[in-house]
């Protein structure tokens, strides 16, 4: 019999528009169910340039058609993403501990 540690679960958690903690209840979940197995939580975050660029144009095509204010994902907002994600990957890594956020 070997005495090799079992490996961890882990649980995965992808961050999309909710970057928030404190009031998060899919990450609550995660961190729950990481627990429970003993496991660990993995937080991820994807930026996707394509499907950022096709909402743009579905918000367009929306206010076109007289769907209101409109604001594009240009310079403001990207640096509003950087420093939400920042903040983000700290909180994980003061209060959790770990690797923090994985941006890919």
């Amino acid at each position: 019999a070997s005495s090799a540690t079992p490996p961890t679960t882990s649980t995965v958690m992808w961050f999309r528009q909710d970057l928030r903690l404190h009031d998060n209840q899919a990450f609550k979940a995660a961190v729950q169910a990481a627990t429970r197995r003993g496991g660990n939580v993995v937080c991820v975050f994807v930026w996707d340039e394509d499907d950022a660029a096709a909402k743009e144009d579905a918000d367009d095509a929306d206010v076109g058609a007289g769907g209101g204010f409109h604001t594009t994902t240009g310079a403001a907002t990207r640096v509003w993403l950087h420093h939400s994600l920042a903040a983000l990957d700290r909180d994980l890594r003061r209060t959790y501990g770990g690797g923090g956020l994985l941006f890919r």
